[in-house]
């Protein structure tokens, strides 16, 4: 059976507000070198170190941000009061996320990625006049998958959040394409976008941890970094394929588990 999810034309103005990385290499075998045990526990001790040093910030915006909009009765900043506070909870589920991940051991669930790719979408989009993207999902799978949904959430998330913020200007239109399906043993998750693309002298360094190719971009160049070491955990890779102002291609391959329905 094949689906095809076409999701409708959201604004990228948004962008403002995400703090996803954007990153690209190329499928060589010198960027693919399988990362130790020793490394991964040093990684997510630091990982999780930093994540949970910065909770505790967070909650005081939080708390901060909720005096504030109980003190005001102006309609303008109320509205901005909320987009702060909406924009804060993100980034404490986040978060959250990060440190669940890196105490939890491998978690396989049932779940359906078409819905979890609409979900992403509804989330991180919003509705606008002047710019827009469309996201086209076309899945390939009869049933739903057995997966860490949280990692593969994750994952998702970064991907589409950098082929929004790196979009290319000179385009006239925007798209996002993931593809979806089976692979022998494996499920393979691609996504791509007619944006910027990445330059040929930083490909082998873009899953590295703290790099960015675009400094003047907001961003903490670790997003792809997790995103290959999620993708890693769950006994996959993440790969990429990129031309510079033509556009990128990510493919994610992790070992297929069909549902229990498809049993």
């Amino acid at each position: 059976m094949f689906i095809n999810h076409p999701i409708p034309m959201r604004s990228a103005d948004h962008i403002k507000k995400t703090e996803a990385v954007r990153g690209k290499s190329t499928d060589s075998g010198a960027q693919n070198t399988p990362v130790t045990d020793s490394s991964i526990s040093q990684d997510d001790t630091m990982i999780y170190t930093l994540a949970h040093d910065i909770k505790s910030p967070i909650n005081q915006v939080e708390g901060l941000l909720v005096i504030a909009s109980k003190m005001s009765d102006n309609e303008d900043m109320q509205n901005i009061l909320q987009m702060a506070l909406s924009a804060n909870r993100k980034l404490s589920a986040k978060v959250n996320e990060m440190l669940d991940m890196n105490i939890r051991e491998k978690n396989h669930e049932e779940f359906c990625l078409g819905s979890m790719v609409a979900d992403l979408w509804g989330s991180i989009s919003n509705t606008d006049e002047s710019t827009t993207i469309k996201l086209i999902h076309q899945c390939r799978l009869d049933n739903d998958i057995k997966a860490d949904r949280i990692r593969v959430k994750s994952i998702l998330q970064n991907l589409i959040e950098n082929a929004i913020k790196y979009r290319n200007p000179d385009n006239t239109s925007h798209s996002i394409l993931i593809n979806s399906g089976r692979e022998d043993n494996m499920l393979v998750i691609k996504v791509t976008d007619n944006g910027m693309g990445i330059h040929s002298d930083n490909l082998d360094r873009i899953f590295s941890a703290s790099f960015q190719e675009d400094n003047t971009k907001n961003g903490h160049g670790m997003g792809l970094y997790l995103a290959r070491r999620n993708a890693q955990t769950m006994g996959g890779d993440l790969k990429v394929q990129s031309k510079y102002r033509e556009g990128t291609t990510f493919t994610l391959t992790i070992p297929f588990r069909g549902s229990a329905a498809a049993a």
